[in-house]
């Protein structure tokens, strides 16, 4: 069959892009995590009095909002572990380590 240059027919084992679509899910989910801890934690140490309700909520959102970027990175992570693909004791232990952290950071 031709394709003529407009759709290319390639065919992918679905096992492996859910292999690929996993991890980067838990990448994505953990780094956001990070980040998100990182800019409330910065936003809770600035915060100034005249604006202290408005920063509040600001800071409880993103807690909130980092919390459970951590949560689905973690499932992800425990997914993949599950289903033996590979993730290995690095991959594994680096996802429990930035989930701890996370978890950490939020109630310090």
């Amino acid at each position: 069959m031709r394709s003529y240059g407009t759709l290319a027919l390639h065919r992918r084992p679905v096992q492996q892009s859910y292999t690929q679509s996993s991890s980067l899910t838990t990448t994505i989910c953990l780094a956001g995590s990070v980040i998100t801890l990182a800019i409330v934690s910065v936003l809770a140490n600035t915060r100034r009095r005249r604006f202290r309700r408005e920063v509040d909520i600001a800071v409880f959102a993103g807690a909130a909002a980092s919390l459970v970027f951590a949560i689905f990175g973690m499932v992800a992570a425990v997914r993949k572990l599950l289903r033996h693909d590979g993730v290995g004791r690095v991959g594994g232990g680096t996802a429990v380590v930035l989930f701890v952290a996370v978890c950490v950071g939020n109630g310090g």
